[in-house]
């Protein structure tokens, strides 16, 4: 079997100087990949995004705010 051949845009690569830029780069992606997922999975168990006013009708649009 052939290795997978791996491509990438040399522009992209000059970017980084260091072993601790590409960790830190990834590292960074990675933290947003995972909210990305962790927001996604949010609005499939609640029904809805972030401040839409379908979800609830008591005024607290997922916002953490609550009337008194």
């Amino acid at each position: 079997m052939k290795p997978k051949e791996h491509k990438l845009n040399e522009e992209f690569l000059c970017q980084f100087k260091s072993e601790q830029d590409i960790s830190a780069y990834f590292g960074e992606m990675y933290k947003a990949v995972i909210e990305q997922m962790l927001e996604g999975e949010m609005e499939q168990h609640l029904g809805y995004a972030p401040y839409d006013r379908q979800g609830d009708e008591q005024d607290s649009y997922r916002n953490g705010k609550k009337a008194k």
